[in-house]
């Protein structure tokens, strides 16, 4: 074989050799998503959950932009 391979260890289709594999704690992509941050359907959720009021019929309401 070639490189510092164990015998027990078979590289081939979703099996890396251990050389090329990440190292433990080390992502992928490290300039990627921040955390924390939100994806579009988060951001949407908190703004149609978020309440407004509105006048009805002479009367102050509260009720979510979602209702509205």
């Amino acid at each position: 074989m070639v490189g510092d391979f164990s015998d027990d260890y078979e590289v081939g289709y979703g099996k890396p050799p251990k050389s090329a594999q990440f190292k433990p704690g080390k992502s992928g992509n490290p300039k990627g998503r921040p955390k924390g941050s939100l994806d579009f359907k988060t951001h949407v959720q908190e703004m149609l959950s978020r309440q407004v009021t509105i006048t009805d019929g002479g009367k102050r309401r509260r009720i979510s932009a979602l209702e509205a």
